[in-house]
């Protein structure tokens, strides 16, 4: 017999002894768009492996359909080249034209950029979004006479200026732009010693947003130094202390205009409470103690002079104080009358704050009978300057007491009166004071000399 070798003739595959027309290679083949088993030697196609869809295609020794790349035989984007997509929906036709760098491809088609993809930008007045690929923009806020657009905002802002009304540019004088976004560029310098404030030139009369004070009120200038609103206006009590890093209201440290000590030198007290405006002799050189209006050798002080007359039985009244000079407390004395005899104890208590727990310190039994003043006897109580003392007694028996109402504070040449208390409760070690100010004053005598 005669032997024909089918590889050697041309698209001819052997199959059942004759040299057959081979339609497929491998084991999978493409016949009418879907997948199929080759078969007979790829000289026929064998079972359909499944059926593609529409929008699917078939490939080439591959057992299932691939989803198309493109819509079949329309215009399509290969990259940025503008061509038409295959019949099968595969891939693309050789060719095409590309877009270049000014353009972007959007469906088959060449569109020139206008604007940064996905950004915010203003026309004509109104805000756009960018699209995603640079070619189109969508309105995304219509803005009102008020407002307007700023590139890269989402939204219209609220007009700074009104339009063509003199306006500031830094220190300049300018006008506002048309839109009522800020001042249109340049403008007229101010003379020396001004600045422009609201579309004029204006003095400067302070430092910008700085604190200071002015009388007895802690003020704020603007942040153009051309102007200041009050922050705070100091009480009776307080002036405007400026000796710190921010002006603040701070507790007098002396009666405003009045002769004081100033530690033991006798001074004038400055006109806002604050200071003194002179001084004069050192007291502490000979000895001796300011009076406020003398050197001695013991200082008397007396509160609550002439007060209303209070019927008590068993009531303490006390005193509290803020001690500025060092001194030793040498008498207390209390405005008190007695019918018949009466218990005095004597107390003095101590603490590093004006309210809180005060510490006594001191402590003493004495009796009288009669009209007051009655007194403590002679006494040798350290008073050191920067604490808070209690002083007043405790009286057991029918008595009358004197009440007065006092400044507060009412300086004293060693400190100042801060408040007062009347109790019924025993005194013990220590006693709490809670209320800071208060202008009641219990008729008491303090003498104190250099400690």
């Amino acid at each position: 017999g005669t032997t024909t070798d089918c590889a050697a003739l041309d698209g001819k595959a052997c199959f059942g002894g004759e040299c057959l027309d081979q339609v497929c290679h491998g084991t999978y083949a493409c016949f009418e768009g879907n997948p199929h088993q080759c078969a007979a030697n790829g000289t026929a196609f064998g079972t359909r492996i499944m059926t593609c869809q529409a929008s699917q295609h078939c490939v080439e020794n591959v057992s299932s359909c691939r989803a198309d790349v493109c819509a079949q035989g329309l215009a399509a984007c290969d990259g940025n080249v503008a061509t038409t997509c295959n019949a099968d929906g595969s891939g693309y036709e050789p060719g095409g034209t590309p877009c270049g760098a000014e353009a972007r491809c959007v469906g088959g088609t060449c569109l020139p950029i206008i604007c940064e993809a996905n950004a915010y930008f203003c026309d004509q007045g109104n805000v756009y979004r960018c699209g995603t690929d640079g070619t189109t923009s969508t309105l995304s806020d219509t803005c009102l006479p008020q407002e307007h657009c700023v590139e890269g905002f989402s939204t219209c802002r609220a007009d700074v200026c009104t339009a063509g009304v003199p306006y500031c540019n830094g220190e300049l004088v300018s006008t506002c732009k048309e839109d009522g976004s800020g001042a249109v560029e340049g403008g007229t310098a101010c003379p020396d010693g001004q600045t422009c404030d609201d579309g004029a030139c204006a003095a400067v009369v302070c430092a910008p947003s700085e604190r200071f004070c002015e009388g007895n009120a802690v003020r704020l200038c603007n942040d153009r130094g051309t102007g200041a609103s009050t922050v705070s206006t100091c009480s009776v009590a307080q002036f405007c202390d400026d000796s710190g890093a921010t002006p603040v209201c701070a507790s007098d440290i002396c009666q405003a205009e009045q002769p004081t000590c100033d530690g033991e030198i006798l001074a004038v007290c400055e006109d806002d409470g604050g200071g003194y405006t002179s001084h004069g002799e050192d007291c502490a050189a000979t000895g001796q103690v300011c009076t406020r209006t003398a050197c001695a050798e013991e200082d008397v002080v007396l509160l609550g002079d002439g007060g209303t007359k209070l019927e008590g039985e068993t009531y303490a009244y006390l005193h509290a104080y803020h001690v500025t000079s060092s001194r030793t407390l040498t008498s207390i004395e209390q405005a008190i009358d007695v019918s018949g005899t009466s218990q005095f104890t004597w107390y003095v208590y101590e603490h590093s704050l004006p309210t809180g727990t005060y510490t006594r310190i001191f402590e003493k039994l004495t009796g009288g009978s009669g009209a007051g003043p009655h007194g403590s006897g002679p006494l040798e109580v350290p008073l050191v300057a920067g604490r808070y003392y209690v002083i007043g007694v405790r009286v057991i028996g029918p008595h009358d007491a004197y009440r007065a109402s006092g400044a507060t504070p009412t300086w004293l040449s060693f400190g100042q009166f801060r408040t007062s208390r009347e109790t019924s409760s025993t005194l013990g070690a220590t006693y709490s004071l809670t209320t800071t100010m208060s202008g009641s004053q219990y008729g008491q005598r303090l003498t104190t000399a250099a400690p």
